[in-house]
């Protein structure tokens, strides 16, 4: 009983006295103060780094939506082949619909699968299944402000393509 006296003495008298903080108090206004000021700082030493890696993710993800628009018009192609005589002839017309006057493909990812088009990468499986698989490298680069560090950012992204299903 008496400690608590005590206790409500000693807030009565903090609280008449305006002047008074606990110290606990100024020890964590100071340690604001200073983690902000290291943040500032780092930041400031460090800012380009952030940058690079934001560029980096950007490039990754047009990457990802190159491979994706790729994975279309791959698609689009194979599923026109009907046939198990030819499909290396199959796929190969089915590209030259997305051919111009020319003779150049007009989805310009399509042009890294055009050097693959050959029996080891499209053909037919068990008598009767389709199959087709390749391999793409997808090459993002951009170019940022700052030299001092090369000033160029190269993302190398492999998409591997693989589609397969049965024909007559």
């Amino acid at each position: 009983m008496r400690v608590l006296n005590k206790m409500i003495a000693t807030n009565r008298t903090l609280l008449k006295n305006k002047k008074a903080m606990p110290i606990s108090i100024a020890f964590f206004v100071l340690a604001t103060f200073v983690l902000a000021a290291t943040a500032i700082v780092a930041l400031n030493f460090r800012g380009l780094d952030i940058n690079e890696q934001v560029t980096s993710g950007i490039d990754l993800e047009k990457a990802y939506s190159r491979a994706e628009i790729l994975n279309y018009y791959l698609r689009d192609v194979a599923s026109g082949i009907t046939s198990k005589d030819n499909p290396v002839g199959d796929f190969q017309a089915g590209l030259s619909r997305y051919r111009n006057k020319e003779g150049q493909i007009i989805p310009l990812d399509l042009r890294l699968v055009e050097s693959q088009i050959d029996e080891q990468h499209i053909g037919i499986e068990n008598g009767n299944k389709l199959a087709v698989n390749f391999d793409i490298s997808i090459l993002e680069t951009t170019q940022f402000k700052d030299v001092t560090k090369g000033g160029l950012n190269k993302v190398n992204y492999t998409y591997v393509f693989s589609y397969s299903k049965i024909v007559a």
